[in-house]
């Protein structure tokens, strides 16, 4: 029986099958996003949570990220949109 994550449509309909098969097509991508996450996300949050001049920036920036957020809704309102 074939492994029905192991499948694919094509353009014509018909299913091909992908190489390597769908198990460990789904381990690699798995063990990649945790490897990711533990050697590059994490090391660089740690980096920012203890810096204060990447937390001001980033303080700012989502201040007026909100500020132009309230602004297009108010402005919409008004509109009628």
């Amino acid at each position: 029986m074939l492994n029905p994550l192991a499948l694919a449509a094509s353009s014509g309909g018909d299913q091909i099958m992908l190489p390597g098969g769908g198990d460990s097509m789904w381990k690699t991508i798995t063990s990649g996003v945790g490897d990711f996450i533990t050697g590059v996300f994490t090391p660089v949050m740690n980096a920012v949570a203890e810096s204060e001049i990447a937390l001001a920036f980033l303080s700012v920036s989502f201040f007026f990220l909100a500020i132009r957020g309230v602004r297009r809704t108010v402005g919409a309102f008004g509109r009628g949109r």
